[in-house]
């Protein structure tokens, strides 16, 4: 058994890495079976072929990202003076951690989008209940940590903190290029700055 998700993961992480640079069309099963060290028979074994295996990539990103926002929100209840500025500098410091430290976190995203909006398959990349169960769970938090704010609001504020996180996620490296270094602590003060104040202008 050990043995069997050891290869499975070695497999999802070996997707991740030729996916990200290659494309779903420029990655053939040998390259991933090769970059993960076991037979191509492996992939129809664990996964039922490529597509499959594409598709469970995202849902692992996407599983390891819900479980950050939880233990994000946790984290933020369970201190003693909960605020909106905290939960929002946990979720920002989450994003450039994942830019920083996991090489493909910029194209695993930009892949994400273009699955969302020219998917190569029927089935969603997204499990759209946990997708949901996760917006509920943020707005909820904002509701909580923002004195006057309604159900529609939180939801914009949520909107409004995504297409932040986002667009850094997108185009870093041309901020970059543009501005010199992003990724650094006094962009995560600002950012919360900047996001926090739209948010608390959302309520009433």
């Amino acid at each position: 058994m050990t043995e069997e998700k050891s290869v499975s993961q070695r497999l999802v992480d070996a997707a991740e890495k030729c996916f990200c640079e290659n494309g779903y069309d420029g990655t053939t099963v040998r390259e991933i079976v090769k970059e993960a060290n076991c037979n191509v028979a492996a992939v129809n074994y664990h996964f039922g072929g490529k597509d499959k295996l594409y598709i469970e990539m995202f849902r692992k990103h996407m599983a390891e990202l819900f479980a950050k926002r939880k233990k994000v929100i946790k984290d933020v209840f369970a201190s003693n003076e909960p605020t909106l500025e905290m939960l929002v500098a946990l979720i920002a410091e989450d994003v450039i951690e994942d830019l920083k430290h996991r090489p493909h976190a910029s194209a695993m995203h930009k892949m994400l989008i273009r699955e969302m909006i020219d998917p190569h398959f029927e089935e969603p990349i997204l499990e759209h209940d946990k997708f949901v169960e996760m917006e509920s769970q943020v707005c909820d938090a904002i509701s909580k940590l923002v004195t006057g704010i309604d159900n529609t609001g939180a939801m914009m504020g949520l909107f409004s903190m995504r297409g932040v996180f986002i667009s850094m996620m997108l185009f870093h490296e041309i901020y970059e290029l543009e501005h010199g270094k992003v990724l650094e602590i006094n962009t995560v003060e600002r950012l919360v700055k900047f996001i926090c104040a739209g948010i608390r202008s959302l309520a009433k």
